[in-house]
């Protein structure tokens, strides 16, 4: 998608959790491994490196303004939001019971570009992508990443037409048996 298309909108960080939060709560269990990743591709270097103590402020929801899709809205531009949040235990407070709440990743299809695709073919470079975890690196990374980041587990790429179904069906990729 086209950078002037994007618009992010989201409150300020809802909790700051350390890695091994991250890793436990939201099923990132190689959140510092692609992180170090990305950072090392982007050719960024962290004041500090990042370790299981590191804190990072997160994210319950994001909220994307995205170009007209004549299909779905006609001429309008599509509000779409995007919700990682773990499970939540029921307890009891001053203010009465907060019910207990399973987690909430949402799933996504984003365009991934590749060799040879282009928007001629629908499908062609198209990702879909399970959203663990909205992020920002702490400030006192001093780096200078001012969108949010996402921590994702991918989908292998839409496979069979189901005509029973009519949907595509899909699985979680899998590289040397992890997500």
């Amino acid at each position: 998608m086209p950078k002037r298309h994007q618009q992010f909108k989201s409150k300020k960080p809802g909790t700051h959790v350390t890695v091994k939060s991250i890793k436990k709560d939201f099923g990132a269990t190689e959140f510092l491994a692609h992180l170090t990743s990305f950072l090392r591709e982007q050719s960024i270097v962290a004041r500090v490196p990042f370790s299981e103590r590191s804190v990072f402020p997160i994210y319950h929801r994001l909220y994307l303004s995205l170009p007209p899709v004549p299909e779905v809205s006609g001429d309008a531009p599509v509000r779409d939001v995007i919700i990682a949040t773990k499970a939540n235990r029921g307890k009891i407070t001053t203010n009465g019971i907060k019910n207990a709440s399973a987690s909430r990743f949402s799933t996504a299809l984003l365009r991934v570009p590749t060799a040879g695709s282009s928007l001629s073919d629908s499908l062609s470079g198209l990702g879909i992508a399970q959203i663990r975890l909205i992020f920002k690196l702490p400030e006192s990374s001093g780096l200078s990443i001012d969108e949010p980041l996402a921590y994702v587990h991918w989908f292998k790429p839409l496979g069979w037409f189901d005509d029973t179904l009519g949907m595509f069906q899909t699985l979680f990729s899998s590289r040397n048996h992890r997500q």
